[in-house]
C-alpha cells in the first residue's frame, strides 16, 4: 500500500516540478519578448505622440518626407503643363490648379496625421500589452498548476500518516487487548 502512494506522490512531485520550470520559462520568454518590442513600442509611441500634440511643427517634421514626394510630383505635373500648353489664361490657371492640388493633399496628410495619431496610439498600447500580458498569464498558469500539484501531494502524504497513524493504533489496541487478557500462570 505505502509504495503505490509513495510512487504517486513522486509523480505527482515531479509534475509539479515540470510545471514550475515551465512557468519559468514562460516568465523569462515573456521577458525577452518584452525586452525586444519595448524600443520598438517606445519610438511609435514617441512619434504619434508628436502627431497628437497637434503641433504644426512636429506634424511637418513627421509628414515631410511624403510632402517632399507630393512636391515633386506637383513640380513635374507643372513641367508638363508649362510644355504642353501655350502660354496665357489656360496655363496659369493649371499652374494655379496644380498649386492648388498640392496644398489639399497636403492638408489631408496632415489630418490624416493628426487623427491618425490617437487610434494608432491605442492600438499600440493593446498590441503591446497584450504580447507580455499572454506570455505572463501563461507562466501564471503554470506556477498555479504547479502549486495545486504540490498542495495534492501534501494532502495525499498528511493523509497517507493518517491512515499508518489509524493503523498503528488499531494496532496498538488489538496488542493492549491481547497483553490484557494474557496471564502467564493461566
Amino acid at each position: 500500500m505505502g509504495s503505490g502512494t509513495g510512487g504517486t506522490q513522486t509523480t505527482q512531485n515531479n509534475i509539479a516540478q515540470g510545471q514550475l520550470a515551465l512557468s519559468q520559462q514562460q516568465q523569462a520568454q515573456a521577458n525577452k519578448v518584452e525586452g525586444i518590442v519595448e524600443p520598438g513600442l517606445q519610438t511609435a509611441e514617441n512619434y504619434y505622440t508628436s502627431l497628437s500634440s497637434g503641433d504644426p511643427t512636429k506634424i511637418m517634421a513627421a509628414i515631410g518626407p511624403a510632402v517632399s514626394q507630393i512636391g515633386s510630383q506637383t513640380q513635374q505635373s507643372k513641367n508638363s503643363i508649362t510644355q504642353s500648353t501655350p502660354r496665357g489664361g489656360a496655363q496659369d490657371l493649371a499652374l494655379a490648379e496644380a498649386d492648388i492640388s498640392k496644398a489639399g493633399q497636403v492638408g489631408n496628410l496632415e489630418t490624416q496625421a493628426y487623427t491618425g495619431a490617437f487610434p494608432a496610439l491605442a492600438s499600440l498600447f493593446q498590441g503591446g500589452a497584450g504580447i507580455s500580458a499572454t506570455d505572463i498569464s501563461n507562466a501564471i498558469s503554470s506556477a498555479s498548476g504547479a502549486a495545486t500539484t504540490t498542495a495534492q501531494v501534501g494532502q495525499e502524504e498528511a493523509s497517507g500518516k493518517a491512515s499508518t497513524m489509524g493503523l498503528l493504533g488499531s494496532l496498538a489496541g488489538v496488542g493492549g487487548k491481547i497483553g490484557a487478557g494474557f496471564t502467564p500462570n493461566g
